[in-house]
C-alpha cells in the first residue's frame, strides 16, 4: 500500500444555486450536521455530493463528490467524517466518480471507491481498477478489467492490499449489483433486471433469480434483513402506471413477495438496511436530457418532487418522511450538462439511522 494520502483540487465554473428547504417529519430527529463550504476548493455550487455511506456501527460517514465541468478533472475526493465531531475530524483521500457509493470492509477498518482500497488506520491505500467491495472481512470483489466477451462475465477476488487472489466467472452480462459480507454472498444484476446471488469466494450460484418470480423483475436489487430478503425498483419506464410502480422486496430463498408499496416516480437505485427491514428512497425521476438541465424541471419529469421516504417492508409502514434538499452542478463529461438532483441519502446497518449528504452538507437523522 502506498503510505502517502493524495488530494484532488477542484476548479469548476459557475454552477447553478438552488435547494429546497429541509422539512423532516417529527419522528426524524437531526443528531449532527456538517458545513462542506471549507472543502468547495473554488467551486461556485454548494459542494455536490454523488454518494455517500454509513459505517457499520454508524459512528462514521463517508462521502464522494462529483465531477466538475473544466474539462479537465477525471476523479473526486472521497471524504470521512466523524459522526458528532466538527470539521476537524474529516479525513480527505483520492476517489474517482462513478463507482458507487464507498463501500465499508465489516469491522469498517477499510473502505472501498472508485477503485481504491483505503486503511482507515493509517492512511493508506492501493488501487485496483475495478475493484467494488468486501464480502469477507479482509477480501475485495470486483469485475475483472478489461473487455468482456458479452457470453460471459469474469470477477476477481482481492486481498487487502489489492493483490488479486482468485478469478472465477458466470454465463451472461452481470454486475455487481451489491455484496452481503456478514453472509459471503454478491448479488449480480443482468442489464438492471434479473438477479443472481453467488458466493463471493467462488461464484457458485445460490440463487438464481428468473423473471417468473418476484425477485426476478426488480431494477437494481439490493440486499436487507440480513440477505434474507431482495429490494428493488419494479418499475419498466416513465409511460407505466401509476399503480404498477412501486417498491418491492422479496424473499431471497425462493423469490416470494414479501410486501410492496407504491412510490411515485421512485428514483432509483433505492437504499436498503442489510441488517434491517427498512428501506429509503426518494419519490422524483431524474432523467439526463442533452444540453439542458437533468432532474426536477416541471413539464420536464414525469412526476414532482414528492421527497423522501423510510419504509418498513416487515410492518408495511412508512416510519419517516421529509424533504432533502435539491443540489445543482455542471458537469463536463460524457457531455457539457445542468444537473439538478435530490441529496444522497444512506442507512445504518440496523435501520436506525439515515444520512443525507448534498447542496454543501451531510446531515445524520435518528428515526424514531
Amino acid at each position: 500500500m502506498q503510505s502517502t494520502t493524495k488530494y484532488i483540487v477542484i476548479a469548476m465554473s459557475a454552477a447553478f444555486a438552488c435547494g429546497v428547504q429541509n422539512l423532516a417529519a417529527g419522528n426524524l430527529v437531526k443528531v449532527w450536521e456538517l458545513d462542506l463550504t471549507k472543502w468547495n476548493l473554488g467551486r461556485t455550487d454548494r459542494f455536490p455530493v454523488e454518494t455517500v455511506s454509513l459505517s457499520p456501527d454508524g459512528t462514521l460517514v463517508a462521502f464522494t463528490d462529483t465531477d466538475g465541468a473544466d474539462g479537465k478533472k477525471t476523479g473526486g475526493r472521497l471524504l470521512i467524517a466523524r459522526v458528532g465531531v466538527g470539521a476537524e475530524s474529516v479525513r480527505v483521500f483520492q476517489s474517482s466518480t462513478g463507482g458507487g457509493p464507498p463501500r465499508w470492509s465489516p469491522n469498517g477498518d477499510y473502505i472501498v471507491t472508485g477503485g481504491n482500497l483505503v486503511r482507515l488506520q493509517d492512511g493508506a491505500s492501493c488501487h485496483a481498477a475495478g475493484i467494488f467491495g468486501f464480502f469477507a472481512t479482509d477480501h475485495a470483489i470486483g469485475r475483472t478489467p478489461g473487455r468482456q466477451d458479452t457470453s460471459s462475465t469474469q470477477f476477481t477476488t482481492y486481498d487487502v492490499g489489492c493483490h488479486a487472489i482468485a478469478h472465477w466467472g458466470v454465463h451472461g452480462a452481470w454486475n455487481i449489483g451489491d455484496i452481503l459480507a456478514d453472509r459471503g454472498l454478491v448479488l449480480l444484476n443482468h442489464a438492471g433486471m434479473s438477479v443472481q446471488v453467488v458466493r463471493g469466494e467462488d461464484g457458485r450460484v445460490v440463487r438464481n433469480a428468473g423473471r417468473a418470480d418476484s425477485a426476478g423483475d426488480l431494477t437494481w436489487a439490493v440486499f436487507a434483513d440480513q440477505g434474507s430478503a431482495l429490494c428493488g425498483t419494479a418499475i419498466r419506464s416513465p409511460a407505466q402506471a401509476d399503480d404498477e410502480t412501486n417498491i418491492r422486496c422479496s424473499s431471497t430463498d425462493n423469490g416470494a413477495l414479501i410486501r410492496k408499496v407504491q412510490a411515485i416516480g421512485a428514483s432509483m437505485p433505492i437504499v436498503a438496511s442489510p441488517r434491517a427491514t427498512r428501506v429509503v428512497y426518494t419519490e422524483a425521476w431524474s432523467l439526463p436530457l442533452p444540453g439542458v438541465v437533468a432532474g426536477l424541471i416541471p413539464g420536464l419529469n414525469l412526476h414532482p418532487y414528492e421527497g423522501a421516504v423510510v419504509w418498513d417492508f416487515a410492518t408495511g409502514e412508512k416510519v419517516a418522511a421529509w424533504r432533502p434538499a435539491v443540489q445543482a452542478y455542471l458537469i463536463e463529461a460524457p457531455r457539457h450538462m445542468s444537473i439538478r438532483e435530490v441529496s444522497k441519502l444512506a442507512l445504518s446497518q440496523d435501520g436506525k439511522s439515515v444520512a443525507e449528504a448534498g447542496n454543501g452538507r451531510v446531515i445524520v437523522y435518528r428515526i424514531e
